[in-house]
């Protein structure tokens, strides 16, 4: 026992008691703090026992919502639902992206358009004059295929002949080939002798040692064809 200055009651028998056996003071203070340690741990088990308790409860409500929530027919109706517009959203993204490196492929290539058009039709015009039309367009690859009429044997030929004469700005051939095979004639609506040829204009030249295995990509190309009214 510790005597402080301040204390006015002191148990003298205690203190004595406490003096002559110093063994037992020190196990006493030993078992107290023992004792205190115990509480400690108990306590601090008792705590998370009780967090880990109200996690379980917490997780106990939620599955029972969840349950409730999957048993409710119009709850399972609209998930269906959702998951079709998901699936339905998916097929629309995967499109849109197909279509959009389509559309990059096609504006890194020659494709066939109405300017195509124009241009046969300009160019007909200036060959071989009025009385002459191109029904049909046919465009695969690196090939256009023009199926046309006119009203005189000779002037097939002579569009052939023009359109293998042209030339590009740097003076080049605009076209690496055409091929004309002759005309077949008859007799036209009104009477008259109407005839009818194709040509084959090869647009650009595919070398088939350099271009190696993409050669037959060439050839499985999307076909077009447009017809002229």
């Amino acid at each position: 026992m510790k005597i402080n200055r301040r204390d006015k009651d002191i148990n003298f028998y205690v203190s004595l008691h406490e003096h002559e056996n110093p063994d037992k003071f020190k196990a006493r203070r030993s078992s107290n703090a023992v004792f205190l340690v115990c509480a400690l741990m108990l306590g601090s088990v008792l705590i998370v026992y009780a967090m880990a308790w109200n996690q379980n409860l917490m997780v106990e409500r939620d599955i029972a919502a969840s349950k409730e929530y999957i048993q409710d027919e119009n709850n399972t109706k609209k998930y269906n639902e959702k998951l079709e517009i998901k699936a339905k959203t998916k097929k629309i993204e995967d499109y849109n992206n197909a279509s959009s490196q389509y559309l990059k492929q096609l504006e890194d290539s020659a494709r066939f358009s109405s300017k195509w058009v124009d241009f046969f039709t300009t160019e007909m015009d200036k060959a071989i004059g009025g009385s002459s039309t191109i029904t049909t367009y046919n465009y695969e690859g690196n090939t256009l295929s023009l199926n046309c009429s006119t009203d005189d044997e000779k002037k097939p030929k002579l569009f052939a002949q023009h359109l293998s004469e042209l030339k590009k700005k740097d003076g080049t051939p605009m076209f690496s080939d055409v091929q004309y095979t002759g005309f077949r004639n008859q007799t036209g609506v009104f009477g008259d002798m109407e005839y009818l040829y194709d040509l084959k204009i090869t647009l650009w030249q595919v070398d088939a040692e350099a271009a190696g295995e993409s050669e037959p990509a060439v050839a499985e190309t999307q076909a077009q064809s447009e017809t002229v009214q």
